[in-house]
């Protein structure tokens, strides 16, 4: 048996071609859309996704605590 040598990932032939965005632009693009969103969504979409929210920062919470 011949033993077999594990396959390294390989950059691609242009590295600085590959397009990553930076913490911060993902931040303030989120903020923009939490910002656009109640002038654009219907009131039942922003009272249910304020809805999503606070339980989701219940579950947190309960996460949390225990």
């Amino acid at each position: 048996m011949t033993a077999r040598l594990p396959i390294e990932p390989q950059a691609p032939a242009n590295a600085s071609a590959t397009f990553v965005l930076s913490p911060r632009v993902m931040l303030v693009a989120f903020l923009g859309i939490l910002l656009v969103a109640p002038l654009v969504l219907s009131p039942f979409y922003v009272t249910l996704l304020n809805y999503i929210g606070l339980y989701a920062m219940v579950a947190l919470g309960l996460v949390l605590l225990t």
